[in-house]
């Protein structure tokens, strides 16, 4: 099970150095992730969450908000190299679809992803995610209908 919390001083330097991994990186470095987090806190659109595993950060997930469409974006997942493999990451983006759905506040979930993060794009589809033909900056427009 996973959960999110705030990301504070206490665990905010661990997020900050976790390993992304060896390969192809398919989200930015995690110091310009929390950076546009902080550009963006003052719209009130844009949220940051750490990802746990009990009491440990596994990772970090942000999104973004488009009250006017009823759209919540899964802007990035991230989870550290030493604890993918584990179903970890799917459990977070299940349970935040879970969440946004239940909120009634949402009509869908959009995300992007580059076609050649198969590992991704199966766990998107998985979990009901559908290519919606738009490719935009190389990744491929996915969405959830509620």
């Amino acid at each position: 099970m996973v959960e999110f919390r705030k990301i504070t001083e206490e665990n905010f330097v661990e997020i900050l150095r976790m390993d992304q991994g060896e390969g192809p990186r398919f989200v930015p470095p995690n110091a310009e992730s929390l950076a546009q987090a902080w550009l963006y806190y003052e719209n009130h659109d844009v949220y940051s969450f750490a990802i746990y595993s009990g009491k440990t950060p596994v990772g970090f997930m942000q999104l973004y908000e488009e009250p006017e469409e009823r759209s919540l974006y899964l802007w990035r997942v991230m989870i550290a190299a030493e604890r993918q493999g584990r179903g970890l990451g799917t459990a977070a983006v299940e349970r935040i679809a879970a969440l946004a759905r239940e909120s009634g506040r949402y009509g869908r979930m959009e995300l992007g992803c580059k076609p050649e993060n198969a590992g991704a794009m199966h766990v998107y589809e998985k979990l009901g995610f559908r290519p919606t033909g738009v490719v935009e900056h190389g990744e491929v427009e996915m969405r959830l209908d509620f």
